[in-house]
């Protein structure tokens, strides 16, 4: 089939500052030859920042394709409320692939694709539905008017099992495709050359890692504590946690009760174009998270070759295979997180083969380049399948 053009739909998107799936898959999308326009919100996404002013509306070129914002009317809880009716009915487009089907901007993207007649799909990101009010609407929107979009459309995707079994315990039965976040492993690489643990004061040591943002679903409180078992026998070890969040403050205080701060580093801020340099001076990578869509920094750290450890939960499943390219841990088990640590602080060679594996993973499974080519595929069945209908 012949190059597609193809209209993918989110909330939000800040490419420059944080990568993020749907700057990647347009990007990969982009370099197979297709025509790829991305439609968003004016607005930060809210794990991002606190700010919620507008980040400006208009068009924009990243990379080879198009971004189009459209000013948010209003929110409802972090959720952008914009107008992109009239936009899509004059946009030339084969195939229409949105981002969470629960966002206003993806169910007007829906209504305007079946208008044109055109194939209407989704990716499902969230893998759990948070115990408040916002998590009853979702369960709501769901089985009714999120029911009937996903009956109606020409293509399901999620980006790991536990978003597959998500769609599934809402009781959604037809066919999902597994469409996982991706990355630059180019980018991502081990032995690149970099000074960052002489700036960093850490040269003579060896580092556990754990980068994202500090929250309680994260579970560093639980690293913190693993990281105290262990902290006498590897006193050349230091734990460095990079990132901001609501917890930052929380976890200083843990760290001091602990009397560990000599041996944890905070990094406030660190650039999102810098992050491949930290995950290659670190000795092994750490996700203790008790609650996990994905686990995008786990992918970025095994893209650099580096061993991982994460918690049995949401999409870290898929991304850790077990004794092979790291280690899975129950969460909020503190003795199984130290002793795994400790296994691989112990044993360079099976850091090395962990880290060897896993690099070899990112860049089968979830490179931007393969993720596209999938993507590809799914949207040549869609429109395959509505040609046949039409016919």
């Amino acid at each position: 089939m012949e190059n597609l053009r193809i209209a993918q739909i989110t909330a939000h998107f800040q490419p420059r500052q944080y990568g993020g799936f749907e700057y990647y898959l347009c990007e990969g999308l982009s370099k197979l030859g297709h025509k790829v326009c991305l439609v968003t919100s004016d607005r930060i996404a809210p794990r991002y920042s606190e700010n919620r002013s507008s980040i400006g509306v208009g068009e924009e070129t990243v990379g080879k394709y198009k971004v189009f914002r459209f000013r948010t009317l209003f929110e409802l809880r972090s959720v952008p409320f914009v107008r992109i009716t009239n936009f899509l009915s004059d946009l030339d487009f084969d195939v229409v692939h949105a981002h969470e089907i629960y966002q206003p901007i993806s169910i007007e993207s829906f209504y305007a694709a079946m208008k044109k007649e055109k194939p209407y799909g989704f990716t499902q990101h969230r893998s759990y539905c948070p115990k408040n009010a916002q998590g009853s609407f979702l369960k709501l929107f769901y089985r009714s008017l999120g029911k009937k979009i996903i009956d109606s459309c020409a293509f399901v995707c999620a980006t790991s099992t536990s978003a597959v079994e998500f769609l599934r315990n809402l009781g959604v039965k037809r066919r999902i495709e597994k469409l996982p976040n991706c990355l630059d492993t180019e980018k991502f690489r081990p032995n690149i050359r970099t000074n960052l643990k002489e700036k960093l004061g850490l040269q003579n040591h060896r580092l556990i890692l754990f980068a994202g943002r500090l929250h309680r679903e994260k579970g560093l409180r639980y690293l913190i504590r693993a990281f105290r078992l262990i902290r006498d026998r590897y006193s050349d070890t230091k734990l460095i946690i990079a990132g901001r969040g609501p917890e930052r403050e929380n976890l200083e205080h843990q760290v001091a009760a602990l009397n560990l701060h000599n041996n944890v580093v905070f990094l406030d801020y660190f650039p999102y174009e810098k992050m491949p340099e930290l995950y290659n001076v670190c000795d092994i990578f750490v996700l203790p998270s008790v609650v996990e869509p994905f686990g995008m920094a786990l992918i970025e750290a095994m893209s650099c070759g580096k061993p991982a450890i994460g918690s049995r939960v949401g999409g870290i499943n898929d991304i850790i295979e077990n004794s092979k390219n790291g280690f899975l841990t129950e969460p909020r088990n503190l003795g199984q997180l130290a002793e795994k640590i400790e296994i691989l602080l112990s044993d360079e060679k099976l850091r090395i083969k962990f880290g060897r594996n896993g690099r070899e993973k990112a860049q089968n499974t979830f490179s931007y380049g393969a993720v596209a080519q999938k993507a590809t595929r799914i949207y040549e069945k869609a429109l395959e399948a509505s040609m046949r209908i039409s016919i």
